[in-house]
């Protein structure tokens, strides 16, 4: 009798083992690279980057008349840039000087949100709606 509970032991640790549960999906920002079964705590995010070139930033400074722009996602304001700025590229998510948001996506892949750019006069300049992707960066570029 012994003799057969040692290896029944073993087998019931190896199998216990091989079902070790967790975030299975390698888009998510939990994902868990050891879990073989999925537990349904996956978890997302999505970046979006804006900018936009120098004949825009001439249009908002000297037509539009404004010194300061403000940022908003679902009406949540997350960043306040000069009007004097300008990229001459697009820019990557990560770049110093970036105006970035980071949305979290909570356990869903994919998530529209708005956005809203107001000026220091409390006039809206740019609006729209953004369709976060699981695992990626977006770059909008505002144009006049």
């Amino acid at each position: 009798m012994k003799k057969l509970i040692l290896p029944i032991a073993i087998m019931m640790l190896t199998l216990s083992s091989c079902k070790k549960e967790g975030c299975i999906d390698s888009d998510a920002t939990n994902y868990n690279v050891e879990a073989k079964k999925d537990n349904g705590t996956c978890t997302y995010e999505s970046t979006v980057v804006f900018w936009w070139n120098q004949s825009t930033q001439d249009w908002l400074y000297n037509d539009f008349l404004a010194d300061n722009v403000y940022f908003y996602i679902n009406d949540k304001q997350f960043a306040t840039e000069s009007a004097l700025t300008y990229w001459t590229t697009t820019p990557n998510c990560g770049d110093n000087g970036n105006i970035e948001y980071t949305y979290d996506l909570a356990g869903n892949k994919t998530q529209a949100a708005t956005y809203k750019v107001i000026d220091n006069y409390g006039d809206q300049v740019w609006s729209g709606i953004i369709n976060f992707n699981a695992n990626t960066c977006l770059a909008i570029e505002l144009t006049n």
